[in-house]
């Protein structure tokens, strides 16, 4: 006759431990399941929320932004004509002129014109019968006038320097 030995009982035990570890396990992954849909559904509804009170800001933020960019430029611009008319005794008929070495050899302009914000060039009139040269932009939507930040004309003429 064979000895029992005691590792059945062992064995059933194991297995009895087995199952008790594996519905713990499905018990977490089922709560972390629900935690990860409760978060997901607190986002769907929080994101339009958030977006309505961040989105407007964000975007006058960067109207803002384009609107100094372009002063900035313009100012840079008018720099270079008063430079350009100081050296060569007049403005120059068109801002690519300030492209041209000066007596120190480099241009007036360093590489290209700039572009305003938008992308539009920025729109050049010489001065005439003793008035002062005057550099615009037709701001975002590329057109002379317009009513809002977005789409209003910066003017050289109307910066305070």
């Amino acid at each position: 006759m064979e000895k029992q030995t005691g590792s059945q009982p062992a064995d059933n035990r194991g297995l009895a431990g087995a199952s008790q570890r594996t519905a713990k396990r499905r018990k977490q992954v089922t709560c972390g399941l629900i935690g990860c849909s409760a978060l997901l559904g607190l986002l769907v509804v929080l994101t339009p929320v958030l977006a309505t009170i961040f989105v407007p800001t964000l975007v006058e933020e960067l109207q803002e932004a384009q609107h100094e960019r372009a002063v900035l430029d313009i100012r840079k611009l008018l720099a270079a004509v008063e430079q350009y008319s100081a050296d060569k005794g007049a403005p120059p008929e068109s801002l690519e002129r300030l492209l041209e070495l000066g007596p120190a050899g480099k241009p007036y302009i360093e590489g290209a014109l700039p572009l305003d914000p938008w992308g539009n060039a920025y729109v050049y009139f010489a001065p005439t019968a003793g008035a002062a040269p005057r550099i615009v932009s037709y701001g975002g939507d590329g057109e002379a006038g317009g009513d809002d930040r977005a789409k209003a004309d910066i003017d050289s003429a109307e910066l305070q320097r």
